[in-house]
């Protein structure tokens, strides 16, 4: 399995700060390292040794395995692509997140371990049939809709996928052979059939059209100091950058939204949130109670609870979960009482 170093050296810094010791007490008790190797672990330039891992663990009454990997949930959700057959591998990327964190659950009553990784490899290679069936279903639906609109105007292309913002030799090749495309195929061309169908979707809905849109650009402190005054923020900001809007569903009411382009600059304590990543978030002013969290539910957003940017899905209960020190984050978006920032997650980038 593979390790990532900073990850590692995050998870030895929080056992060393949570017991208030300086780098170089901290090396004295793990097998006399100096405090410049204490802080290459921390970096992530060097892994300790299985001796050192092991005392390591000691200290932080935990085990080697979270020290490398971190929680088992979260290994699994993050290397979906290990897990699955060589030549099924290119599966991985249109593995949902909703399926993943069902499948996650599912294993939560069998107390695995790492050391059961090629049992949960035999359980998601018996689970693939299912899962590629539910993609195929999904796919072959949106398929047809873009041959059903070619026959009715067959130079789409031309009227509505404006070629700045789509790669003309994809288009041009799932306009001419998508309905004989195999399962691989669909998965390597998923991202540009869902653009085109979602593209077309707008299109006939009649919802307000375009392709492009200037997004303004926050940093994660800067937007935390405007969160409570950010149409004010929004028209005096200078950075901006261009983005292609291809809405997933349209907002219920007549309220205009924006974009906005987060962009976080610290460790954050959700695990799906890293320094430089970016978000892109969508804002609604003016809309309140159970109509947004109507539009919410079942789909990819981003919190801010006391300060903190949290990452995760909303189920249908609204449900929100997302990781937090890799252990599964619960929060009920239902409790009013709790005071919440939802932002609706367009795309994330890292």
């Amino acid at each position: 399995m593979e390790i990532d170093k900073k990850a590692v050296g995050m998870r030895i810094s929080q056992i060393r700060r949570a017991k208030g010791m300086t780098l170089e007490e901290f090396g004295k008790i793990v097998g006399n390292a100096g405090k410049s190797i204490v802080s290459k672990w921390e970096r992530g330039s060097h892994i300790p040794n299985n001796e050192r891992l092991k005392k390591i663990s000691e200290i932080g009454n935990t085990t080697v395995d979270h020290i490398l990997y971190g929680s088992l949930d979260s290994y699994i959700l993050n290397n979906f692509e290990e897990l699955l057959p060589p030549n099924e591998r290119y599966f991985a990327k249109v593995i949902t997140l909703r399926q993943a964190n069902d499948f996650i659950n599912k294993l939560a009553d069998r107390d695995f371990k790492f050391s059961d990784i090629e049992a949960i490899k035999t359980m998601v290679f018996n689970k693939l049939p299912e899962w590629k069936e539910e993609y195929r279903r999904k796919t072959e639906k949106e398929i047809k809709y873009i041959n059903d609109w070619l026959e009715k105007d067959n130079n789409i292309k031309g009227h509505y996928l404006n070629t700045d913002n789509f790669d003309s030799k994809i288009v041009d090749k799932i306009l001419k052979d998508s309905k004989n495309f195999s399962l691989k195929e669909m998965c390597l061309y998923n991202d540009e059939i869902s653009d085109i169908y979602l593209t077309l979707k707008l299109v006939e809905s009649n919802d307000s059209f375009f392709v492009g849109t200037e997004v303004p650009v926050f940093d994660e402190n800067v937007f935390l100091n405007e969160i409570n005054n950010l149409n004010f923020a929004m028209k005096n900001r200078n950075d901006y950058v261009r983005y292609q809007l291809n809405r997933k569903r349209s907002m219920p009411t007549d309220q205009k939204n924006h974009l906005i382009l987060v962009e976080i600059v610290k460790e954050n304590h959700c695990d799906l949130l890293k320094k430089k990543t970016s978000l892109l978030l969508d804002y609604f002013p003016n809309t309140k109670g159970n109509v947004f969290k109507k539009y919410i539910t079942e789909t990819q957003v981003t919190i801010i609870i006391e300060n903190e940017f949290y990452l995760g899905y909303v189920d249908s209960n609204l449900i929100f979960r997302s990781l937090k020190n890799d252990e599964t984050f619960y929060l009920d978006l239902n409790d009013d009482k709790k005071k919440v920032k939802i932002f609706p997650t367009l795309a994330v980038f890292y």
